[in-house]
């Protein structure tokens, strides 16, 4: 009992009121700073480890999942993490980058320091902490609000639906 209260002990307790010097958890950056210029829905185009698994929880949609995804074929997983390498890889044309942002309706760009911005890109935030930016791609972002859980429908069909005719990962697929 005692050896799982000093496992568990560090993440409970704070470093200011920690006496013995329990280990603790690694503290996972905030994306508040990022999220904040978004709206609910939008698509982030990413590939780092925290924002991959962070970003969705705020209610933006990812190009590519974190993980495997039970209402995503693998071989359309496997094709949206081979799109987001594409867009990400410094020797891609600005077309290549252009199709991509179409395809899955991109607005955003989360790239870690020493990824470049692409020339069309809007850069509107940075993390001091991390050294991440946030930049606009595609065109203005969607008008539903940070608040909103839908919109209108779009040329493409009803909001949420992707130019592929697959849903965005993490987003509803009922509602």
């Amino acid at each position: 009992c005692v050896g799982f209260f000093q496992i568990q002990a560090g993440a409970v307790v704070p470093r200011a009121l920690d006496p013995i010097g329990f280990d603790q958890p690694p503290r996972w950056p905030g994306y508040g700073w990022a999220v904040g210029h978004m709206h609910r829905g939008d698509v982030v185009l990413t590939n780092g480890y925290y924002p991959t698994r962070s970003v969705p929880g705020y209610g933006a949609n990812l190009v590519a999942p974190a993980w495997p995804d039970a209402s995503l074929d693998e071989d359309v997983r496997n094709r949206r993490l081979a799109a987001v390498r594409t867009y990400l890889d410094p020797e891609s044309t600005r077309a290549e980058r252009a199709a991509i942002v179409r395809r899955y309706d991109v607005r955003w760009l989360l790239l870690s320091r020493d990824q470049r911005v692409p020339s069309e890109a809007v850069v509107v935030g940075w993390s001091p902490r991390t050294g991440e930016v946030l930049a606009r791609v595609g065109g203005p972002a969607s008008a539903g609000g940070p608040a909103s859980a839908g919109g209108p429908a779009g040329p493409d069909g009803p909001k949420g639906a992707l130019r592929d005719g697959s849903t965005p990962t993490n987003a509803p697929l009922i509602g």
